[in-house]
């Protein structure tokens, strides 16, 4: 996940107003600004698509690896 900014890992991801899986770690990465990986639904699970954070903000689920 790329994340507009740093949060506390935990917690639900939300899509389309449902429960879409869990946020599990965050990092901040030199590259790649804010990162997150978490366990992401299938239904939310295709790249480009944007998820809600538990503390409500937006990030976008990307294709791993985050880097090549």
């Amino acid at each position: 996940l790329r994340l507009q900014h740093p949060i506390m890992p935990g917690g639900n991801l939300r899509y389309q107003g449902k429960e879409a899986g869990d946020l599990t770690s965050v990092a901040l990465s030199p590259r790649l600004a804010v990162i997150g990986l978490g366990y992401v639904r299938t239904v939310a699970a295709t790249p480009g698509t944007i998820v809600q954070l538990p503390d409500g903000s937006d990030a976008e689920v990307i294709e791993l690896p985050f880097a090549q």
